[in-house]
């Protein structure tokens, strides 16, 4: 007489979301005689068979699938695994706008949908937990940034990428002479000492003077008509659009 020793399996389920596969497995781990079948009941009211399956539930919610293995000789045995089949999940979002000048501020809005939680990656070494941030970017350069989602299980997750380009921002600057100052002459030299800089606007703060009450040079030189407090002003600007703005006064 040969007695065959029952049938000892395993099974195990991977990727838990609804609207998409999940896939169940069955091993043997010792007895019976092969071949072996396997009937699945997926606990939604829909069957399988198979050593290995893949079953969409379309809903989420709790479900216990279950395996039940016959040997050759009619022999069987059953497994169970339980899962939380969560709701399809996906991570998305917009910005208010992808390039800027330093400073640059930027409102992220979350468009993820079924995520419960959520986190983000600046790119620049900073992240938030909120749900749809405003991050501001110190320093010129491109960034990357990463959002993930978590479902309401913490076990699945999506992410999704975007790029932010932050440009360089002008420090406008300036010094003012006094050409001749001991003759009381009414010349003032300015000197730009701006960073960054491909473009100057000068106002000389001398309506008096018309058109000469503005410059575009780099290092203009300015005759005031009388003497007095004038306001002078200087805004700068570089080849991606940013400026900067910088008033001093000077007496003549």
């Amino acid at each position: 007489v040969h007695v065959v020793p029952p049938v000892i399996i395993t099974c195990q389920a991977d990727s838990f979301e609804s609207g998409l596969p999940t896939y169940f497995e069955a091993a043997i781990v010792s007895g019976g005689l092969p071949p072996y079948t396997y009937r699945w009941s997926f606990g939604d009211g829909t069957l399988g068979a198979g050593e290995t399956v893949a079953h969409i539930y379309q809903n989420a919610g709790n479900y216990t699938a279950t395996v039940e293995v016959s040997d050759s000789l009619g022999c069987s045995t059953s497994c169970q695994t339980s899962m939380i089949i969560s709701p399809t999940l996906s991570a998305d979002f917009s910005v208010n706008t992808v390039v800027g000048c330093s400073p640059f501020e930027v409102s992220f809005t979350n468009l993820s949908v079924n995520g419960v939680t959520h986190y983000w990656n600046f790119g620049d070494g900073n992240g938030s937990n909120e749900t749809s941030p405003v991050h501001s970017y110190l320093a010129a350069g491109t960034y990357d940034v990463y959002m993930w989602a978590y479902s309401g299980t913490g076990l699945d997750s999506a992410f999704v990428t975007s790029q932010i380009v932050v440009n360089p921002t002008p420090v406008a600057n300036f010094q003012m002479y006094i050409l001749n100052p001991t003759t009381g002459s009414d010349s003032v030299q300015f000197a730009d000492n701006s960073l960054f800089a491909d473009s100057w606007l000068w106002n000389f703060g001398d309506p008096a003077s018309g058109a000469q009450n503005t410059s575009t040079l780099q290092n203009p030189l300015h005759v005031y008509g009388a003497n007095s407090t004038y306001d002078v002003s200087l805004t700068v600007s570089n080849s991606f659009g940013c400026s900067d703005f910088i008033r001093n006064s000077t007496s003549v």
